[in-house]
């Protein structure tokens, strides 16, 4: 991705729509060096081609979420397309400062907004509204965040993977966390409680 103008290109995210469409979700936080040699950053998408290895011709990248966010990750449900991402620090141990957001929107190239109808590119100056998971108060877990994909178990249920700190782990690696996605009847994604469970059911497959 390093000819396509935007700085820190990682964090690929393959999609493939019903209609047989792919796309590729790409980018990080902003490098203090961007600005300086006027690369762009934050999250882009670009429609690719028939067979998904190149960029479809005349095809753009387009801004879907701003300078900010990372770890991006893009789940279809009805008639929403749902971009995941990840904001804040991940990398402190116990200091980190890592949380999960998200935005819908009816196309696969955004816009992509909150409930409030704040869109994912304003929240650039880190005050985006819709959290849907952060540290617990009591920093069990902390700095959760950069998702996997949303998995659906025998019973219908949805689950997410994503890393965290646990306060009380003496090496400060990231443990690998999973947690059940709810949804809204108006169809938003939240986590119970909105922090990370310390105990939980588990998914089910026969």
């Amino acid at each position: 991705m390093a000819n396509t103008g935007v700085g820190n290109s990682i964090d690929p995210n393959y999609f493939e729509d019903t209609d047989g469409r792919r796309y590729l979700y790409w980018g990080s936080l902003r490098h203090h060096t961007d600005k300086e040699v006027g690369r762009k950053s934050g999250i882009y998408v670009v429609e690719l081609s028939s067979d998904g290895l190149s960029v479809k011709p005349g095809a753009e990248p387009v801004k879907v979420a701003g300078d900010v966010m990372e770890g991006v990750y893009v789940h279809k449900r009805g008639k929403y397309y749902y971009l995941f991402a990840s904001e804040g620090s991940c990398c402190e141990g116990s200091l980190s400062t890592y949380h999960i957001v998200v935005g819908r929107s009816k196309s696969p190239l955004g816009p992509f907004v909150s409930r409030s109808g704040m869109s994912m590119i304003a929240g650039d100056d880190g005050v985006y509204d819709e959290v849907i998971l952060s540290g617990d108060p009591g920093k069990v877990f902390c700095g959760p965040g950069h998702n996997a994909e949303i998995v659906t178990d025998d019973k219908g249920r949805d689950w997410m993977s994503y890393h965290a700190y646990w306060k009380g782990n003496e090496y400060k690696g990231r443990c690998l966390n999973m947690d059940r996605v709810y949804w809204t009847r108006s169809g938003w994604p939240y986590f119970k409680d909105g922090v990370p469970s310390t105990a939980s059911e588990a998914p089910f497959f026969k």
